[in-house]
This record gives C-alpha cells, sequence and structure tokens, in this order.
C-alpha cells in the first residue's frame, strides 16, 4: 500500500475556484479509480489551506491515479490558483482503525 500526503494554499479569492475544482477531482478518483483505496480532501482551518490524503493499493494504482486524464486537468485548474505549487510527502502506515489501508 502506497500513502501521499498533499498540502496546498490557495490565493485570495480563488477559493470558490479551488474547491469546485477539488470536487470534480474527487468525484473523477471515486469513480474511475477502484485501486485508489482513500482520497479524502481536507480544508484548514484558515480557509484556504488544504490537505489531500491518498492511499493506493500499489505503485501501479498510484502511477494510473498520476497520470490519469483528471489528474492533469485537476493539476491544470489547481496549480494557477496555489500560492506555490503543492508539496507532496510519502507516508508510512504505523496504526489504522481500518483494514481497508494496510
Amino acid at each position: 500500500m502506497i500513502h501521499k500526503l498533499a498540502q496546498f494554499t490557495v490565493r485570495e479569492g480563488k477559493l470558490d475556484s479551488a474547491e469546485s475544482a477539488i470536487r470534480a477531482f474527487v468525484s473523477a478518483v471515486k469513480a474511475s479509480e477502484p485501486d485508489t483505496v482513500i482520497y479524502a480532501a481536507f480544508k484548514k482551518p484558515d480557509g484556504y489551506s488544504f490537505v489531500h490524503i491518498m492511499s493506493f493499493r500499489d505503485e501501479e494504482a498510484e502511477r494510473r491515479h498520476r497520470l490519469s486524464e483528471h489528474a492533469k486537468l485537476f493539476t491544470s485548474a489547481l496549480y494557477p490558483l496555489c500560492v506555490e505549487p503543492p508539496s507532496f510527502v510519502d507516508l508510512a502506515l504505523i496504526g489504522s482503525n481500518t483494514d481497508s489501508i494496510v
């Protein structure tokens, strides 16, 4: 299983556009990526910063996600709205209340 975290902050005045792009992307992931076990998007209390947590069945699932047409559309819509490019971190699971991401 592969786990990743993405973080980014959108520019003032771009929140509605960013949230619309995020919702469309998450819907596309849900509809077309059965091996993306978890894709969850969260907004931080400041209202402009976001955290996305994702878990993929394997490296191939992560590759398909990264190279998907909906990922390309999402990044082309989102990145211009961001203060700086999103940062990505690989995560190592040390515990979970569900077997679906182990």
